[in-house]
């Protein structure tokens, strides 16, 4: 990192829209900061791994070689590494550092089908006109919280698989095969087969015991009735079924890549000045300044009333 001009590098996961979301809330953080800053994707770092857990052992390196802050020949450079939770949280096996910082949902693209703007999104990205758009498709909380109770019965499987470590068909890593038509209730022949082998499953690794399965169905319902769904549901799969859904209701629509295209086009809609966004952008401002970065006097008692509101919003 020292041939490089940049002062503050921001490790990322993802290629579609980490970049953009996250580079969006480190520069509104830095801006007043003027450091030249620089996004890394995991994939141009060589650690081990692939996507976060590249990004885990490269921060680990740098951690382990007190270099997450540096200061060589007088040039001080900073680290910071934002990732996905996933459900690192539920597993207690987040990283505790200044310098790690996580969505406050499974991940990124949570955070973009929430404060994003789902119909402008859909009009750019199907080429529709907006009063057609508007007059046909919800907004993004009311699609957002009918997939996820649509898919409430693949997130008990596979939460609960996780934390039981049961390695079977149940993942995060695919869509729900519950759901055929992806936009719809699942089909309760395939809910009682899938739970089935699921619960049998978890009867085999924990000799007999299916308790601990039935508190990982438990825990999700509660989750779900306390509206934080979106910790446990991936938004990854957002995109996937708005794009089968438009392409279902339109066979003209452009159909190449359209997950990714709406997720970019959703992020571009983003003003990121959500809870979550203002806590990540303090967290990267903080760490900058403590790395010995220096505010323009005008901003230090601007940032100072700036904390105590994120303080008192936060009790």
């Amino acid at each position: 990192m020292q041939m490089s001009q940049s002062q503050f590098f921001i490790f990322i996961e993802g290629k579609n829209s980490d970049g953009f979301v996250h580079g969006n809330n480190c520069d509104k953080a830095l801006a007043d900061l003027k450091i030249q800053y620089e996004l890394i994707r995991s994939d141009q770092i060589g650690s081990d791994g692939r996507g976060k857990t590249r990004l885990i052992s490269h921060f680990k390196l740098l951690s382990d070689s007190g270099l997450l802050i540096n200061n060589f020949k007088g040039k001080v450079t900073a680290s910071v590494f934002l990732m996905d939770k996933d459900l690192d949280d539920f597993r207690g096996s987040q990283i505790d550092s200044d310098h790690v910082i996580y969505t406050h949902f499974y991940d990124v693209e949570n955070h973009i089908f929430n404060e994003g703007d789902l119909q402008r999104a859909i009009s750019a990205a199907c080429n529709l006109a907006p009063q057609r758009v508007r007059q046909g498709f919800p907004d993004a909380s009311t699609w957002n919280m009918r997939i996820t109770k649509y898919w409430q019965e693949w997130v008990r499987l596979c939460f609960t698989a996780n934390m039981l470590r049961l390695d079977g068909e149940a993942n995060y890593g695919r869509p729900s095969p519950l759901n055929p038509v992806p936009y719809a209730p699942p089909h309760s022949k395939l809910v009682k087969e899938f739970e089935s082998r699921s619960h049998k499953m978890a009867r085999q690794v924990h000799s007999g015991s299916c308790q601990e399965w039935w508190d990982g169905r438990m825990q999700v319902d509660a989750l779900y009735e306390d509206g934080r769904q979106d910790e446990i549901f991936k938004g990854k799969w957002y995109a996937e079924v708005l794009a089968r859904y438009l392409m279902d209701l339109d066979p003209d629509v452009d159909k190449r890549a359209l997950a990714s295209v709406l997720v970019r086009q959703m992020a571009s809609t983003m003003t990121f000045d959500s809870k979550w966004s203002r806590e990540v952008q303090s967290r990267v401002r903080k760490l900058a300044v403590s790395a010995g970065f220096r505010l323009p006097p005008q901003r230090v008692g601007a940032d100072a009333c700036a904390n105590d509101r994120t303080a008192a919003n936060s009790e």
